[in-house]
């Protein structure tokens, strides 16, 4: 926060803020030039990136000990705050400099000596977001039996590799991070559909830990063959809904996607479906 208020005084000491604001990319890098639209893109890659929480926030549910541990600094402090006000600034960054690539941007911002600073501390300071993740998925992986039987540095070795490749080419995965993005909303709108359906409306915020690893039939979560169909049908559901109105490969959007985006509709449609079909 101290750093992205440094960014902006830096940007708007040339530049005022409202010409900032009343200033767009070029026509050419643009994902459209209709303002609705525009609107539609933000709107829906915020919310693209708000589910990318919802592996996030069941890992680091298992580290706390009271529940405002999780909804303060992750809610608060990651959401409202670090991605409101940050990527504000973020925008407003790019727009002066005419690049969305932050290490561009902070170094034409601040210049190379206090640029180079703010870039180092950056990267030191994602280091433990990026430990936490990783934790999260080796734990997660071992419910996979072929991961449960190999050894623990083995697991981060190979959830490692992906990353290796990508080091060696930023340009690429800078040119998609919005593609990435809309392909999370895509996995995960209809998992969180089914977390949230599940958990507040259906079970009313009751769980019952010692049947959530039983593996017979005389576990609560048992369902079906030790499968809960339903909601594998839902998350299949949310994907098609969502690629129907959004393509993330292409970004091309549906007519519908100007005025409700992809996301949220894709969420209401699961939330209906998984609740009548586990009522019924």
């Amino acid at each position: 926060l101290i750093i992205a208020c440094i960014v902006l005084y830096l940007i708007t000491r040339d530049t005022s803020l409202t010409t900032l604001l009343e200033t767009n990319v070029d026509a050419k890098s643009a994902y459209a030039t209709d303002p609705l639209l525009q609107l539609a893109y933000g709107v829906e890659f915020g919310a693209s990136n708000a589910l990318t929480s919802v592996p996030f926030f069941g890992g680091i549910a298992r580290l706390i000990h009271k529940r405002k541990h999780l909804i303060t600094p992750s809610l608060l402090g990651a959401g409202l705050i670090g991605a409101g006000f940050t990527s504000a600034v973020g925008a407003l960054a790019a727009v002066a400099t005419g690049s969305t690539e932050p290490a561009e941007w902070v170094i034409k911002t601040a210049g190379n000596g206090v640029g180079t600073v703010i870039v180092s501390v950056l990267l030191l300071a994602n280091l433990g977001t990026l430990i936490s993740f990783f934790y999260f998925a080796g734990v997660s992986v071992q419910q996979v039996r072929l991961f449960a039987r190999m050894r623990w540095d083995m697991i981060i070795l190979v959830l490692l590799l992906p990353g290796l490749v990508v080091a060696f080419n930023t340009q690429w995965l800078i040119a998609h991070v919005m593609n990435w993005l809309a392909y999370n909303s895509a996995i995960f709108a209809g998992i969180a559909a089914v977390l949230l359906t599940d958990f507040l409306l259906l079970r009313r915020q009751v769980l019952l830990p010692t049947h959530l690893f039983v593996k017979s039939e005389e576990g609560a979560y048992w369902f079906w063959g030790g499968v809960n169909w339903v909601a594998m049908a839902t998350i299949a559901l949310g994907a098609t809904v969502y690629l129907m109105l959004f393509d993330p490969l292409t970004l091309a959007v549906g007519p519908t996607f100007r005025y409700v985006g992809a996301t949220m509709p894709t969420l209401a449609v699961c939330v209906l479906a998984y609740y009548l079909a586990m009522r019924l």
